[in-house]
């Protein structure tokens, strides 16, 4: 709490005053990031590209350094602070799950996903794979590159509910990115 007072230019008496314990402290950095990837995600929209837009650009923002340093930071919240970590992971699947429906039912209108599927059983089977995308990331034994684990998961994920229209443009991203073809 001290460095934080003293990176913020306050007391720590003040910061006392604005937080009651480290607990809420970071529970509530953890929901304003949230908020911030959630308003970055909005500022995506492109009405040429739709929603699958939305979802290319953000696989294609994902780094590995940044990927990986949230997964570890998780990790160690869920470590010291278990009770944080679940608040703060309910509060945020909550919001991803409202945020992934939305997504997937505008992508729908928009002709480049499925009108078939069930999209509440979409959602929390993308949020699944995300939890075990997460889950792989603390695994640092393994010589594999995550990022390429979970483009190229999400990638197949999501070409797996496009209509014809959102699989040309997929595989339109795919040759553009020069990504191997290991979708067909």
């Amino acid at each position: 709490m001290d460095e934080i007072a003293s990176e913020c230019g306050i007391s720590k008496r003040t910061l006392y005053e604005l937080f009651k314990d480290k607990s809420e402290l970071l529970l509530e950095s953890m929901s304003f990031h949230e908020g911030i990837k959630s308003n970055m995600t909005k500022g995506l929209y492109d009405p040429e590209t739709g929603v699958l837009g939305v979802f290319l650009k953000i696989i294609d923002q994902g780094n590995e350094k940044m990927i990986t340093v949230h997964f570890r930071f998780l990790a160690e919240v869920k470590k010291y602070y278990p009770e944080v970590y679940r608040q703060a992971i309910e509060e945020i699947r909550q919001k991803q799950y409202l945020n992934i429906k939305t997504l997937v039912e505008k992508g729908q209108e928009e002709g480049f996903f499925l009108d078939g599927i069930d999209v509440p059983s979409f959602t929390i089977l993308f949020m699944s794979i995300a939890k075990a995308v997460e889950d792989i990331m603390n695994y640092n034994f393994m010589d594999v590159n995550k990022n390429f684990v979970i483009k190229r998961g999400m990638l197949l994920y999501l070409r797996g509910i496009s209509t014809a229209k959102g699989v040309e443009m997929i595989d339109h991203y795919l040759k553009e990115k020069q990504i191997i073809k290991i979708i067909k």
